[in-house]
């Protein structure tokens, strides 16, 4: 309480500054005018945080936007206050660093999903500068903007007056998204879809299909880190004849103000890969400007393109299955003035056409400090007010997300520039979707009677903004989308029937049982429920893609039902006799079968496995050990390579250069394994286990508190989407409280609280289809000899570590973990193990130092090798992954023991089947080089 209280007047001191040391200016340099503002921040108290007012006006009452807003600044270091000025306006105070109270206000324009931010008023104390004034525009330098840029796109909205008489009027109304779009499409073809957040799984009578917003599982990394990367993207195009603006790629200023020197042309200056038009500089023609932009983009990426402007109109095509199917021309953000109003309030009228389409809602114009630089060029600023039907350009940027204007020119685009697009697309090998940027001179002329380019090649474009344009017919680009993936005529009598057995675990009671007969008896589903204490066995029988709705909807049960695991084997043919009518039995509970004492065979024994011992050459330096094993793997084929971004490498040989991925997946892929719970819900709709365990929003630790009783201590906690998904083991409530805070403060947004499964961890590589090896992961442990302290076994051990190549960046170290589990065990760094006492220094699951690592690949029983084949062949899309497993007994069938899979990974570090602890090296790299690299998986840039 006390320390809130000091909060607030320290607040409402930097609101008073916010009032009277406002600067006048919303340029680059705010104080340019205003020398006595300037004057007085520098000297008051607190000049050297940033502070905001913001008044936020629109639907931002009973959203949930001040619990947003301050999670946002909480996030970001930031002191915040947020109160109710009237029923449309907050006020809101942020304070802290600049450039983070600058993107939290930016941010605030969108807010949660629920909101829609019609204007933000901002008032500030010290406000950051961009650059210093004299780089800016030194007196003897031109002032220049792209006129004949604008003038081509004034005369093409003059031919397409007709089109733009009014903006279309929706009455599509609630809260629209590239995934929400496509499993509303998907359900209207009568697919199966499990939808989780962006993510949909699409199931049919022939096959399945994974889709991560637009971009289908059939986009491999490889693919994707192409086309992520602008410049190789050109490389690429160029290769395959196709015309892309002149450029090169730097990552120092003095080569790039040097290239812009001598260059001859307006430049476009850009971070190398990035969306929504972040850090892209439009039309920079002098020193000065081009030092701004190089800045502007360094804060996205390190490597940033400079290429040519090419004059001309901004067209985005969407190409879909081969076809161009709509073509959107993008008018960057603009208002035509009235003579009358300012521009600035001209803005504000032009946003509230926007609110009203369901696609440009998110998308209003924002008046930046580049958007005052950009108006000056034309003599404007934001107070100006321009003649009667003059079209005034607030930046050059064509993008949606940044204010443009979207105009449906499918129609009026010539059929040439249409076949450019569809080319550029078929050219990267996936037909599924894409989006081609095109910058052309005129719409209704060829490739070849103009200056044409291809500017950037999308394959995760916006599938809704041809579905709610400004101006033009709507196309229904998901449905179109989801059509050609699924091009079958599929009623429900197209899927088979299937009979199946669901034992069910969690927070469950009558009222879910009611639901449930409800809710298989709307998916005309026959079988029957059985209750137990928190558990049930369900019978059920139906069409496949009823039977695996209805799986579905039981992982998400009513408010107060928890399920945390569900488990699926196949009917027996007696078994398969079920009721017509789905029906809540009594009795005993079936439970399956475990094994018997007799049947308890000791655990896998690794203490004959000597230590491996390695006169490999050091991999320590610059280049990452898992990149050295695939560039030495590529020498061996006579392709010299080097890393270019992260998990891609560029190879060349005498008439070529391609690009190569160190992973196979795809992006669908990834999100589906990094955020665990819905890679769970795929393998359990295949019948593999999993650990049972619920997954929690960051702020429902009482939920979490709740369900821990049901899956007893010691249990597991794993961040998701927090910059490292780190697991602990958690002993009690305390530290489940404790350790979900930590993991609440450093951004991760959902938690995972899992079981524990007695047994050992084991790591299976699956390759292109096929069993590569297999890795028994142990904790990191020293041995007693009688005579040496802990301290001295761990110097001894660090050597051994020190000789391995992936061990020797993982040395041990006493740290206060250590300290905590030696005592625990009553030991201290200085005491001494007697002979065979073995002292165990780092924690299953958390890995601190890599654990000790086992090559079991000759031991592993064969059903878990196809289990682990089985999990990889559940994920669309994915070639290349670490199946993780918990078996008590690995060398020993898996039907008469407890295991589970506990993750997939699609981000293996492949050096550690290389260099295992004990146990022969596996040549994983190998594989993966000749099975999925050096086949038509790489796109060669130049040559054949």
């Amino acid at each position: 309480m006390t320390s809130k209280l000091i909060r607030i007047p320290k607040i409402l001191y930097f609101r008073t500054l916010c009032l009277l040391l406002n600067p006048k200016s919303k340029g680059l340099d705010p104080y340019q005018g205003s020398p006595f503002r300037s004057w007085a921040t520098s000297i008051v108290p607190g000049r050297k945080v940033s502070a905001v007012q913001l008044l936020i006006s629109g639907s931002v009452i009973g959203v949930g936007f001040r619990s947003w807003i301050q999670k946002k600044a909480h996030l970001n270091g930031l002191d915040c206050l947020v109160f109710p000025r009237s029923k449309k306006t907050i006020e809101v105070i942020l304070i802290g660093e600049g450039k983070d109270v600058e993107s939290v206000a930016l941010a605030a324009w969108k807010g949660p999903a629920k909101a829609k931010v019609e204007k933000i008023k901002e008032k500030w104390f010290n406000k950051p500068r961009k650059v210093s004034l004299p780089a800016i525009q030194p007196e003897n330098e031109e002032i220049l903007w792209s006129g004949d840029s604008v003038e081509l796109i004034r005369t093409t909205i003059k031919q397409l007056e007709p089109l733009l008489k009014r903006p279309n009027q929706f009455t599509q109304t609630g809260l629209f998204s590239n995934a929400g779009e496509i499993q509303r499409a998907a359900l209207n073809k009568n697919l199966s879809v499990a939808r989780f957040s962006n993510i949909n799984f699409l199931l049919s009578p022939n096959h399945m299909l994974g889709l991560q917003q637009s971009q289908t599982s059939r986009v491999s990394t490889t693919v994707r880190a192409l086309t992520d990367h602008k410049h190789l993207t050109k490389e690429f195009l160029v290769s395959k004849g196709l015309p892309v603006p002149k450029g090169m790629i730097f990552t120092k200023w003095q080569d790039a103000k040097e290239y812009f020197r001598t260059c001859g042309y307006p430049v476009v200056v850009k971070p190398v890969s990035g969306s929504y038009g972040q850090g892209i500089t439009v039309d920079v023609r002098t020193e000065s400007s081009m030092e701004v932009a190089w800045l502007y983009a360094k804060k996205y990426h390190e490597q940033i393109v400079v290429e040519e402007l090419i004059k001309g109109i901004d067209v985005r095509v969407l190409v879909i299955g081969k076809t161009a199917k709509a073509a959107l021309m993008r008018v960057p953000a603009n208002v035509i003035g009235d003579g009358s109003k300012t521009i600035e309030r001209l803005i504000d009228d032009k946003n509230k056409n926007r609110l009203a389409n369901p696609r440009l809602a998110k998308a209003l114009i924002v008046p930046d400090a580049f958007t005052e630089n950009f108006l000056s060029r034309q003599g404007h600023s934001l107070s100006s007010i321009p003649k009667e039907g003059e079209v005034v350009f607030l930046h050059l940027k064509a993008n949606i997300g940044a204010g443009a204007d979207s105009i449906n020119i499918t129609e009026y685009l010539h059929p040439d520039l249409l076949a450019l697009a569809e080319e550029a697309a078929s050219s990267f090998g996936v037909d599924d979707f894409w989006g081609i940027d095109l910058l052309v001179e005129a719409i209704d002329k060829p490739r070849h009677s103009q200056h044409c380019s291809i500017i950037e090649v999308n394959s995760r474009a916006n599938i809704y903004n041809v579905q709610f344009p400004m101006y033009g017919k709507p196309v229904d680009a998901a449905q179109e989308l989801v059509d050609y993936l699924f091009p079958e005529n599929i009623t429900d009598e197209s899927y088979p029937l299937e009979s199946i057995r669901l034992l069910i675990s969690g927070q469950i009671d009558d009222t879910f049982f009611e639901d449930t007969v409800k809710l298989a008896r709307s998916f005309n589903l026959q079988g029957s429920i059985q209750s137990g204490n928190n558990e049930a066995e369900i019978l059920v029988h139906g069409r496949k893609h009823l039977v695996a709705a209805f799986i579905f909807k039981l992982y998400s049960p009513a408010e107060g039902q928890v399920v945390d695991n569900l488990q699926i084997s196949p009917l027996t043919a007696s078994e398969k006799e079920l009721s017509s009518l789905f029906a809540h039995n009594t009795g005993n509970l079936l439970k399956p079968e475990t094994p018997t004492a007799e049947e308890q065979i000791s655990s896998f024994d690794t203490g004959s496995f000597p230590v491996t011992a390695y006169e490999t050459e050091s991999f320590a330096g610059d280049i990452d050990i898992n990149a050295q094993l695939f560039l030495n793997e590529f020498s061996h084929h006579g392709l010299d390579g080097k890393v270019i971004d992260q998990d891609v490498i560029q190879i060349f040989n005498d008439n070529a250069a391609g690009i190569a991925g160190m992973r196979h997946s795809s992006i669908f892929c990834d999100k589906i394994c990094e955020r665990v719970y819905p890679a769970k819900y795929l393998l359990s709709l295949n019948t593999l286990p999993v650990p049972r365990g619920i997954a929690c929003k960051a702020g429902e630790l009482q939920r979490g508190l709740s369900h821990v009783k049901h899956i007893n201590f010691p249990c597991l906690l794993t961040g998701i989407n927090s910059p490292a998904n780190t697991t602990h083991i958690i002993n009690n409530k305390k530290e489940l409280k404790a350790m979900w805070g930590k993991e609440k403060s450093k951004g991760t947004k959902y938690l995972l609280l899992e079981e524990t499964i007695a047994g050992h961890h084991v790591y299976v590589a699956i390759v292109a289809g096929k069993y590569r090896g297999a890795l028994l992961l142990e904790p990191v442990t020293v041995t007693g000899d009688g005579s040496s302290s802990i301290e001295q076994l761990i110097e001894h051990k660090n050597k051994l570590r020190s000789q391995n190549p992936w061990y020797q960046d993982k040395l041990i170290s006493i740290n206060e973990e250590v300290l905590a589990t030696l005592h625990e065990l009553n030991l201290k760094p200085d005491s001494v193990p007697h002979a065979g006492q073995a002292v165990i220094l780092e924690k299953k699951y958390h890995w601190q130092w890599g654990g000790e690592t086992v090559n079991i690949a000759d031991y592993i029983h064969q059903d878990f090798i196809q289990h682990a084949l089985q999990s990889v062949a559940v994920v669309p899309g994915l070639e290349l992954a670490v199946v993780q497993m918990v078996i008590p007994y690995p060398e020993h069938p898996a039907n008469r023991q407890k295991w589970v899979v506990s993750k997939i990974d699609v981000r293996a570090p492949w050096a550690m089947f290389h260099f295992p602890w004990k146990g022969k090296q596996a040549a994983v790299v190998h594989n993966i080089v000749n099975e999925l690299c050096l086949t038509n998986r790489t796109k060669w840039i130049k040559g054949d």
